[in-house]
């Protein structure tokens, strides 16, 4: 019976330690601004508490590297109190220049009361603009996971009137990602005052422009996120495309799985041209893209000034926009409110499919008036406020293998006396 005993404790020992959350051994413990600014690629770190940066302004990247790789637990802290202001940008801007490969996990950028102030005035041409990662690069595929952004962006054009842009809460120019449990929180505003803008820009809850390689064949895939943030592009006169998560991908392959949209996504344009929906503003896949019970809350508007005859390029959708190219299917999602704007052409699940080189499956979709206006729940919205890594699961296991261990030796103990 002993041995019978020692065996079954040997096995609840091994699996309360495999509750225990595995850390990288050398993962390195960051406690002040400093230390966050001063991480190096190719290590690991963690927050060992919230991070306050004095009120800081940031011109640019808080964490500069081209192919930078880290793997970095936030383990639920927050970094605070500190903003992006520049005026005349000639580069890219986010919290991290470029990241290549790992992962960024359970932290939080600003809070509910406190987001953090992003403003570029007249940023230079073709240049990447986003809250965490500018640009991801490489055969890796880095990954986010209940990361939180609460921010208020907004860049204003009033000379550079004809630079491109791409711009994302999460990454402005995207290569390999995948995105999960994850949520940008308060507006992207992009405003052109004074006059159109005659070049192509693409504005992302999630993503501003998803890239094609025809070697790499990137892939992209967001899953369980939530885009609470309003999305705005103002004066455009060249192809405007906005989004709450993808506003336009040519990658090889896109996935978006149980995301909602809850921001109210906006485009004002005197364009022929313009794509804006509350999930994928313009598909164009290599290959395919799947957009699997996603859900649109948000209130979807496109004013554009132009004729009627003048606007055939303009698309609305509550779903999809514009089905460009690939193989893209569209099944189990919602459109929540009533697609009725300015453009062209309207659609609550897939606005407007390409004569030729694509197709476009849907199965188990639901427009505003099939639902009827009842509530329905939406899938749950990720934690904006993820556990502090208090090892409550290891805890909770080993107290299971104490009471167990106790129960058997108290009978071990009666069979004993029985014995006797």
């Amino acid at each position: 019976m002993k041995k019978v005993l020692s065996v079954v404790l040997a096995v609840l020992m091994l699996a309360a330690i495999a509750a225990v959350p595995v850390f990288a051994d050398d993962a390195i413990a960051v406690t002040t601004a400093d230390e966050f600014l001063a991480m190096e690629s190719g290590k690991s770190y963690y927050l060992a508490n919230d991070i306050d940066f004095g009120g800081k302004v940031f011109d640019t990247y808080l964490i500069k590297g081209e192919n930078y790789v880290v793997d970095l637990d936030g383990k639920g802290h927050t970094l605070k109190n500190f903003s992006f202001k520049s005026d005349n940008a000639s580069g890219d801007l986010a919290v991290f220049q470029q990241f290549a490969s790992g992962t960024i996990k359970n932290i939080n950028f600003g809070s509910k009361d406190a987001h953090i102030s992003y403003v570029l005035n007249d940023p230079n041409d073709n240049k990447s603009f986003a809250f965490l990662v500018a640009s991801t690069k490489g055969e890796e595929t880095p990954r986010i996971e209940n990361v939180h952004i609460f921010a208020d962006m907004e860049i204003n054009y009033t000379a550079n009137l004809d630079a491109r842009l791409s711009c994302g809460g999460f990454i402005a120019y995207a290569r390999n990602y995948t995105i999960v449990k994850s949520s940008m929180n308060g507006k992207i505003a992009i405003k052109n005052n004074g006059a159109d803008c005659t070049k192509w820009r693409n504005a992302g809850g999630f993503i501003g422009s998803d890239k094609y390689d025809k070697t790499l064949k990137f892939v992209g895939t967001i899953e369980d996120c939530v885009n609470n943030a309003n999305v705005s592009l103002i004066g455009c006169a060249k192809e405007g495309r906005v989004a709450g998560f993808v506003a336009y991908s040519d990658k090889e392959t896109n996935n978006i799985k149980n995301c909602i949209n809850n921001g109210a996504i906006t485009l004002e344009t005197s364009a022929g041209t313009g794509h804006i929906a509350g999930i994928f503003a313009c598909a164009k896949p290599g290959k395919d893209a799947v957009i699997d019970g996603c859900r649109n809350n948000g209130k979807i508007v496109y004013n554009c000034k132009n004729a009627e005859d003048a606007k055939t390029g303009t698309i609305a959708g509550g779903i999809i926009g514009f089905a460009q190219r690939g193989a893209i299917t569209v099944k189990n999602c919602i459109n929540a409110v009533e697609i009725k704007t300015g453009a062209a052409y309207n659609g609550e699940i897939v606005a407007f499919t390409a004569e030729s080189g694509v197709t476009v499956e849907q199965s188990g979709n639901k427009t505003s008036s099939e639902i009827g206006g009842s509530e329905i729940t939406p899938d749950p919205k990720p934690d904006p406020n993820p556990s502090t890594g208090d090892h409550s699961l290891v805890i909770i296991a080993l107290a299971a293998v104490l009471s167990i261990s106790g129960a058997l030796c108290a009978v071990v103990v009666r069979r004993g006396k029985e014995n006797n």
